[in-house]
């Protein structure tokens, strides 16, 4: 059976009241003023940009973590036709950068 205060929602916050009844008081007073609340949860994607490699040493690293991951079989064989124009592209202009000299 519920329990009823006795004192009404505004004199909860008497200080003879009891603990529950300032508690329910208090509630009262910071109740929604229209029905109920619904509390929705949900996971949101936030794409963080990555950063492009700054100095030779972190595109070297960036190419030995993919030249890595292709050897271990981390990267799926029906993405590879994906991968290989660029890696022949990427070949082909450091092939042409190293001849211009």
């Amino acid at each position: 059976m519920a329990r009823v205060s006795r004192y009404p929602p505004g004199d909860a916050f008497r200080k003879g009241a009891p603990a529950t009844c300032r508690n329910k008081g208090w509630q009262a007073n910071h109740a929604p003023s229209q029905g109920s609340v619904r509390v929705v949860q949900q996971r949101v994607h936030v794409p963080v940009p990555t950063p492009e490699p700054r100095n030779v040493g972190e595109w070297v690293e960036l190419l030995e973590l993919l030249a890595t991951r292709l050897a271990q079989g981390r990267i799926c064989t029906r993405d590879l036709p994906a991968l290989v124009p660029t890696i022949n592209h990427l070949i082909d202009v450091t092939d042409r950068r190293i001849h211009e000299r």
